[in-house]
């Protein structure tokens, strides 16, 4: 009984794995066509946030994309549906982590996070909203080992998302006061 459930466990990790690389894979070759989804507004900017935040260790500019919007539509409304879009992506790199990885736990700077997180544990939501702020593709690492270490889904949700809204305000109001000075003649 004990070796089916192991079987079962084993292939669930396999399949969500598999699932979070090919949605990477998928997003990445696509990336061209985001740009249709403004017409969208602001369920659009949602979108492209849950789309390029749930690429798993492939770098996707979305971001520059809610900087873009800025331009178009309320600077407010963009942080709050960029910062929604961005934590449900980010969901993706807490699900590989929970499907054991394995050929990203042997990395030198995984295994830093991931200890950092598992002897500090009253700091981990400090360490999410920190690193979900700074727009970097090694959030992934941070997502995986928050799934790795069973952080309760409602942390690291909560923690990523204000974090988010830190940095999806910052690149809103960025582009909402720079992109008429730039396109200024």
């Amino acid at each position: 009984m004990a070796h089916n459930n192991n079987k079962r466990t084993t292939l669930l990790r396999i399949t969500l794995l598999l699932l979070v690389l090919v949605a990477s894979l998928i997003v990445y070759v696509f990336r061209d066509h985001y740009k249709s989804f403004l017409k969208y507004g602001y369920i659009g900017v949602l979108i492209i946030n849950a789309i390029t935040h749930s690429t798993v260790l492939i770098p996707v500019p979305g971001i520059i994309f809610t900087y873009g919007s800025a331009a178009l539509l309320d600077p407010l409304w963009i942080t709050i549906a960029a910062s929604s879009g961005a934590t449900i992506g980010e969901s993706s790199g807490y699900l590989a982590g929970q499907s054991g990885t394995g050929v990203i736990n042997n990395t030198t700077l995984y295994k830093k996070i991931y200890n950092y997180l598992h002897y500090k544990p009253k700091l981990s939501s400090i360490i999410l909203v920190l690193a979900s702020m700074v727009p970097n593709p090694f959030f992934d690492l941070v997502g995986i080992a928050s799934g790795s270490l069973k952080i309760p889904f409602y942390k690291f949700l909560y923690s990523v998302f204000i974090g988010n809204t830190i940095k999806m305000a910052i690149f809103a109001y960025a582009g909402q006061t720079s992109i008429p000075i730039l396109l200024t003649p």
